[in-house]
């Protein structure tokens, strides 16, 4: 029996789904299914689609990979002798006849849809109305994305299914990446896209502010690749240009980022929306101490640890600071982490025992 596997979110560049997608492989590798990937490729789109390949918009990524799902993933498919579909990013060819899954990572284009564009918001609910339509298994990464469908598509909790990821890092390894500690200004962390729904201007007025009154010697770092497109975006670290203890440090390799999560004092996010949190499960196994938004995902996989915030009251962040500082005084966590491959192979066999009774 052969599993199929939407990998087109798969690029250059790590991200959130990135990661996910690469540890769902390594537990299908696991089971004794034949496991194929799927992902477009430019010859596709330069000897069948040469006109639109031609026009800049079509080399994005996200309109690549539509492209790729709407006219090419079933056909590939089916072609490969695929039994079984996991579609990892939201959505699936609507032709697809065989038994599915899809992995629907948060819906803050619903729940939030003011931090998107109106035409993407439109799509992404259009295609995701049409998609549950082929009655594919519904899979999610944590409990409050599960809510949230509950909420927003109106599907029984009991029939949408827990597939959750976890961070592989060595702890051992990372503390190959320690710094001497005088060489290395005290700063705390943020790892993510640079976008509106972070809310990051937030986090950012609301530590300088906690900065002066507290005359403390650290600074923020935040890494992740900038939504070029946002105005809002570009206004905000125009306003914060001449921060010096506000540090926009773009996206960073493998190796730049493990360096600063291991010399790190502090991890914080204060996300409107998430339905997971790879950043901060990440700093969990360096040990760091957390901040972040209360009734999010990164609650939901860093309590009882964390410090949790009101994302929208700017004295229970000053607060979260306070807080933050004084423990990072005293010690790094051992966190007790329940996301593992043990985790995801458990909740992957019993997803696949129901996908082979379709």
């Amino acid at each position: 029996m052969t599993i199929g596997i939407d990998t087109s979110a798969l690029g250059n560049r790590v991200t959130g789904t990135s990661r996910y997608i690469e540890c769902l492989l390594k537990e299908l590798h696991k089971t004794n299914f034949t496991i194929k990937t799927f992902s477009p490729s430019i010859d596709v789109y330069t000897n069948k689609i040469s006109l639109l390949n031609s026009l800049p918009i079509i080399r994005r990524g996200g309109i690549r990979r539509h492209i790729f799902r709407k006219f090419e993933l079933n056909k590939q498919m089916m072609n490969s002798g695929v039994n079984y579909g996991f579609f990892p990013n939201y959505l699936m060819p609507l032709n697809f006849r065989k038994p599915a899954a899809i992995i629907i990572h948060d819906l803050s284009f619903i729940s939030h849809p003011h931090f998107y564009s109106k035409a993407f918001v439109w799509y992404y609910i259009d295609q995701l109305k049409k998609v549950l339509k082929s009655n594919p298994i519904v899979c999610t990464v944590s409990e409050t994305t599960r809510k949230s469908i509950v909420k927003y598509l109106n599907i029984d909790k009991n029939k949408i299914f827990l597939l959750q990821a976890y961070a592989d890092i060595d702890r051992i390894k990372a503390k190959q990446y320690l710094q001497n500690s005088k060489d290395v200004k005290p700063y705390f962390l943020y790892v993510g896209h640079i976008e509106p729904r972070k809310n990051l201007f937030f986090m950012i007025e609301n530590f300088l502010i906690w900065k002066k009154k507290s005359r403390s010697d650290y600074k923020l770092k935040l890494v992740g690749e900038i939504w070029s497109s946002s105005k809002k975006i570009h206004a905000m670290i125009k306003y914060f240009s001449k921060e010096l203890d506000v540090e926009f440090c773009g996206y960073v390799n493998e190796n730049e980022l493990s360096i600063l999560y291991s010399n790190a004092s502090a991890f914080v996010h204060t996300s409107f929306v998430e339905g997971f949190g790879f950043p901060v499960l990440e700093a969990m196994h360096y040990g760091l101490p957390i901040l972040c938004s209360e009734g999010t995902g990164t609650e939901e996989i860093s309590k009882p640890y964390s410090i949790t915030i009101d994302s929208y009251d700017n004295s229970s962040l000053i607060k979260g600071f306070n807080q933050l500082a004084s423990k990072e005084k005293h010690y790094k966590e051992d966190y007790i982490i329940k996301y593992s491959p043990h985790l995801m192979n458990e909740q992957l066999d019993r997803l696949l025992n129901v996908m082979g009774n379709r």
